[in-house]
């Protein structure tokens, strides 16, 4: 028993020294343990690299990229087919192979299934690809909605100079008139490409901006400030994860447009139901 466990630590103490040395002696593969929250859009402005892959393998290295079992690999080797450069050198085209690296334990962005098209994107460091949750994107490609598959084949890059997106730091974001206006959350906000993906998980409803928009120069102020592109899915789903809100904060109906007011069971919530109405008129989200 005794020397199962001083096998134990020697192996566990060889493992720290080999991350510790993986760490200090290399700035290839890298990660800062804790990341923020970051919008595919600023992930793919952010990056050096993007491509769409056909993952084909994956290997555990060392902290000298050599090939080593995967009780002692600090990082996992990728390998992919390119099948579309969206961000990279002009070299880089369809059919070529492209290795990248993603450090184990740590902001690790596993890939479980080879064969697979995915979305890769990464920053590169001392000629390495480095994909991690911190810096990169790694998504089956087949996920991505038709929004995302937009601003990943040219409008994210259009946006990359003229905007960039902040995430909730907070648990609320307070939005003037917004907030005032009566049923308004002010966890979310269509203005300044705020999102705030942690209370839209809260509370049972989409990252509508992750999934659905894309952050441009806003059309209503000529002074530089940015706006989520109103597309129909965006607004649908904009409006449903305010209902959810409203009706988990508020214990009361969440009422739209097409809420018959006239069957609700008590005056009250007739009352409720077409003061809704009329304000998602005023709004222009009912005709």
């Amino acid at each position: 028993m005794h020397q199962q466990r001083l096998w134990f630590f020697c192996n566990l103490l060889l493992l720290l020294l080999a991350l510790l040395h993986f760490s200090n002696a290399s700035d290839d593969v890298v990660c800062t343990g804790i990341c923020p929250i970051v919008h595919p859009q600023q992930h793919f402005c952010n990056a050096d690299l993007a491509f769409k892959l056909m993952v084909t393998g994956r290997a555990h290295m060392d902290s000298d990229f050599r090939k080593v079992d995967q009780h002692y690999s600090t990082a996992i080797r990728y390998r992919g087919v390119i099948i579309d450069t969206f961000k990279g050198p002009s070299s880089a085209r369809e059919g070529m192979e492209v290795d990248f690296y993603t450090p184990r334990w740590e902001c690790e962005i596993p890939i479980p299934e080879m064969d697979v098209e995915y979305l890769i994107a990464g920053k590169v460091r001392n000629g390495v690809l480095n994909v991690t949750e911190c810096d990169g994107l790694a998504v089956p490609w087949s996920h991505l909605t038709s929004e995302q598959r937009a601003g990943i084949e040219g409008k994210y890059n259009e946006q990359c100079k003229s905007c960039e997106i902040s995430s909730a730091r907070v648990a609320k974001r307070m939005w003037g008139e917004l907030v005032l206006a009566g049923q308004e959350s002010g966890f979310w906000s269509t203005d300044l490409c705020f999102f705030n993906p942690i209370q839209s998980q809260k509370y049972g409803g989409k990252d509508c901006e992750t999934l659905y928009s894309v952050c441009t120069p806003s059309l209503e102020d000529n002074g530089g400030t940015c706006a989520w592109e109103q597309t129909a899915s965006y607004t649908d789903c904009f409006q449903k994860r305010e209902d959810l809100w409203f009706f988990m904060e508020k214990s009361e109906p969440a009422f739209n447009c097409e809420s018959d007011c006239h069957s609700q069971p008590s005056k009250k919530l007739r009352w409720q139901c077409t003061k809704q109405k009329k304000k998602l008129k005023r709004r222009g989200q009912c005709s």
